[in-house]
């Protein structure tokens, strides 16, 4: 268990003084050791949104900026493991592509190219993957 403290006076990325504190108490448990995994995601996808459990707690902003359904506009949704893609226009019948860009990390710091205790020198940057992708089924 630990406290993340914050004390009023400690300065913000931005330089200002923070005014109140801010205490949270944490239980931490053991580590995550294994890479995230697109086949182990579980994905539902219906015209107007596709509904994603994560197989880990990813970091949002990478989910944010580093998923997408390829060649089809929308935003995202985050809470926790739920991932909701909102397309801009409704989905038609027919195969689409989910794409993450494979140095997004969970919250561990496991991406899809290596675990966070994978030394980065490990493998040649050439020959890990730019992204990963899963297909998926929008109607019969």
């Amino acid at each position: 268990s630990y406290t993340f403290e914050i004390t009023p006076g400690m300065k913000s990325l931005g330089g200002r003084a923070v005014r109140e504190g801010f205490r949270r108490e944490l239980r931490v448990g053991p580590p995550q050791t294994t890479k995230p995994d697109l086949a182990r995601w579980r994905l539902e996808a219906r015209p107007d949104r596709v509904e994603i459990e994560c197989d880990a707690w990813m970091d949002q902003a990478g989910l944010e900026t580093w998923l997408r359904v390829e060649g089809v506009a929308g935003r995202w949704e985050v809470e926790g493991r739920r991932v909701r893609f909102l397309p801009a226009t409704p989905l038609g019948p027919g195969r689409y592509t989910l794409v993450a860009d494979a140095r997004m990390e969970d919250v561990c710091g496991n991406s899809f190219q290596r675990t966070f205790e994978t030394r980065p020198d490990a493998a040649r940057p050439e020959d890990l993957p730019a992204t990963v992708s899963r297909a998926f089924q929008v109607g019969p």
